[in-house]
């Protein structure tokens, strides 16, 4: 794709085609803001008299077309070269070029919208001027940009040679980030309503601000949060969340450097949480024990990291943390609530990461650019909370999670997922709140709209107290059967699906997939003598999956309609579920 040809001015077109004046609207209030532009800095034509040999770069039109860009581009062959000059080129929401989107309405969304900050994406790429091109650092950047949910994609090209140096361009696509939602959602049988007002990409600043308004068969909450990964500028992370609710509240506040590149070398964090609520444990219909509860973490740490190495990372992580869970039986409840928990430990943590990486499209999301890990991924931590440090539970905390893909073809995707999370009691010599867990995800590309998944969990507990029992309904994945309908301290769950990835581009605002799916789930206790409870249960149904294209693309609204084929009399022979969730 890049042959040398003469220098073109079409990035130049561009830059007058979108320097337009633009007002911010939201929906609270009127601001204005800076013109909406192409963020750019001054093209350089000649260093020291070298001359500067133009590659060859994408049209206005080619621009938007992100997967045959990736396609044609071969970073491999600028490794080693000496990055000369980086420019940012930030795509308007709609395409100008597109007679579909060329019109008066989508041309007023782009004039009123604030584009992202040109600082804003420098900060988060793994390259500056004057350093040697990595094309592994290429690929990482790409993926730190594609994860916001401001942008809807991003890539990195080479523009011109300029001797043994290169300049790049950063390519960026906006979306619309100030929604107000009023929505309904209806999920293993339980209805919530709510407001929720947000933008995610402040005036351009990548930070989001939350307001939020709930109500369901639990509680009614009013919340507000706020998070950025650029605190004044650096990669500190900050976020605090406060919530109003009818049965406590909710506070947090986060204070994060962390790990943001495979190659970073240091992090450090402080992490508090707050939460007071009412919580009510069912089991096939019928309500068996509620306690209100409160849940405390604290939690400081440090890591270090000698960076990337032969295709691996290896990070080290070492911290103090307290968490509380304090129980109290409800009003005019006779039940009995679990016993409180409180542990203070310092713990040591380790990574193992490896830097192997793909992308598909149309596997959990619609038409959009997915960044899927397909190395080896290890994580492993272990804690002693004892006397010394005040804790009144005397116990080995540990954890142990290893991901990967021992298989992938062209056709053919399987990721596999295990994880040991629990704790050892010194004092009665056993295993407290251990639950051990398999997860298979497997993906069959029939065709570019045609996919087959089959998904399979187990988890298995050891010693669960009440609240820490495993529930399978609706909201656990068992389409057909209502929200934590099952309890136990092993669970069961597959999951069949036959999805198709419709074309249509409904107003180049929309699109669509469909799915037929067949759920089989159970959940056992192990000290439950009823038969009853063990039966292995099926349900199918069919549905639609509705994703934005132009707004936050990482929601995805799903509408199911589902039939429990072991049917029980407490339950609808019919259950429709809307949610709206980050993936298919």
């Amino acid at each position: 794709m890049f042959q040398k040809q003469r220098p073109k001015t079409q990035l130049e077109n561009l830059q007058n085609r979108f320097s337009i004046q633009a007002r911010y609207c939201v929906f609270i209030s009127m601001l204005v803001v800076p013109p909406y532009h192409i963020a750019t800095a001054d093209i350089l034509q000649e260093t020291d008299g070298i001359e500067c040999q133009a590659l060859n770069f994408p049209t206005q039109h080619e621009l938007f077309d992100f997967e045959t860009l990736r396609a044609h581009t071969r970073i491999d062959d600028f490794n080693g070269l000496l990055i000369r000059h980086i420019e940012v080129i930030t795509l308007p929401i709609f395409n100008p070029n597109d007679t579909n989107e060329n019109n008066a309405l989508y041309r007023y969304v782009n004039n009123i919208h604030t584009p992202t900050q040109d600082d804003v994406v420098r900060r988060q790429l793994l390259f500056s001027q004057g350093e040697v091109l990595l094309s592994s650092s290429i690929a990482e950047s790409e993926r730190i940009l594609r994860a916001n949910n401001y942008l809807s994609d991003a890539v990195i090209l080479p523009q011109r040679i300029c001797g043994d140096k290169v300049d790049l361009a950063v390519i960026t696509r906006e979306l619309w980030t100030l929604l107000p939602k009023l929505f309904f959602s209806r999920k293993g049988g339980n209805n919530k309503i709510g407001l929720t007002i947000e933008d995610e990409n402040m005036l351009g600043s990548g930070n989001t601000l939350t307001l939020q308004f709930l109500n369901d068969r639990e509680r009614n909450s009013q919340s507000i949060s706020y998070h950025t990964k650029q605190l004044f500028g650096s990669h500190v992370t900050f976020d605090t969340v406060y919530s109003d609710t009818t049965d406590g509240f909710e506070k947090k506040l986060q204070i994060t450097r962390p790990f943001f590149a495979l190659d970073t070398r240091w992090s450090l964090g402080l992490n508090l949480q707050e939460n007071k609520f009412s919580e009510t444990l069912e089991a096939s219909g019928n309500e068996f024990n509620a306690f209100n509860h409160n849940q405390n973490h604290y939690r400081v740490f440090a890591g270090f990291s000698s960076g990337r190495q032969g295709g691996y990372t290896q990070r080290y992580s070492f911290g103090f943390t307290q968490t509380e869970d304090l129980f109290k039986v409800s009003e005019n409840n006779t039940t009995i609530a679990p016993d409180d928990r409180i542990l203070a430990y310092p713990w040591i943590k380790y990574f193992l990461i490896e830097d192997a990486f793909t992308t598909y499209q149309n596997l959990n999301a619609l038409y959009r650019t997915e960044d899927i890990a397909i190395g080896i991924n290890v994580a492993a931590s272990l804690g002693l909370a004892s006397n010394t440090f005040n804790s009144p539970l005397s116990q080995w905390i540990f954890s142990f999670n290893i991901h990967n893909v021992p298989y992938t073809l062209p056709k053919h995707l399987l990721q596999m997922k295990f994880e040991v999370n629990g704790s050892w009691d010194r004092d009665k010599d056993g295993f407290q709140n251990t639950i051990t867990s398999l997860k298979l995800d497997y993906y069959w590309l029939l065709a570019t709209k045609l996919r087959f998944f089959a998904g399979l969990s187990y988890d298995f507990g050891i010693n669960l107290s009440s609240d820490k029992l495993l529930s399978l309904g609706g909201d656990e994945g068992f389409r057909g059967y209502p929200s934590e309908f099952f309890l136990g301290d092993r669970r069961l769950l597959v999951n069949l699906e036959q999805r198709y990835f419709f074309s249509p581009h409904f107003l180049n605002l929309f699109r669509f997939a469909g799915v037929i799916f067949l759920d089989i789930g159970q959940t056992k206790l192990s000290d439950n003598t009823n038969a009853n409870d063990n039966d292995l249960l099926t349900s199918t149904g069919l549905g639609i999956r509705i994703n934005s294209s132009k707004t936050n693309i990482s929601r995805i609204v799903h509408i199911d309609l589902a039939f429990p084929l072991n049917k029980k009399d407490e339950i609808d022979d019919i259950q429709l579920q809307i949610t709206s969730n980050s993936t298919f």
